[in-house]
């Protein structure tokens, strides 16, 4: 999987329609997607809320963040499958 290194990255990842992925640790995988220009929707197995850009630039300050690639194999809910295809 290609590691995302900057917001700029992240923005243009998301913005070519790409599904960003991370993992908190002691947490779930957590699935990042554009829902318009201003909000990303993140997801994980119990919650999915809004997040800014400027939110979406501290997670990359504490966490590894990836572009989610579907072939891959990822260890994942079959919920997650659902709602990323």
């Amino acid at each position: 999987m290609k590691k995302i290194v900057s917001l700029a990255h992240a923005k243009t990842s998301l913005l070519d329609g790409e599904i960003l992925v991370y993992k908190p640790l002691k947490g779930k995988v957590t699935f990042l997607v554009l829902k318009d220009e201003n909000r990303i929707t993140l997801i994980n197995d119990n919650l999915r809320y809004n997040i800014s850009f400027s939110e979406l630039n501290d997670l990359l300050k504490e966490n590894n963040v990836y572009i989610y690639e579907k072939d891959n194999d990822l260890e994942i809910n079959h919920e997650f499958k659902k709602l990323i295809q």
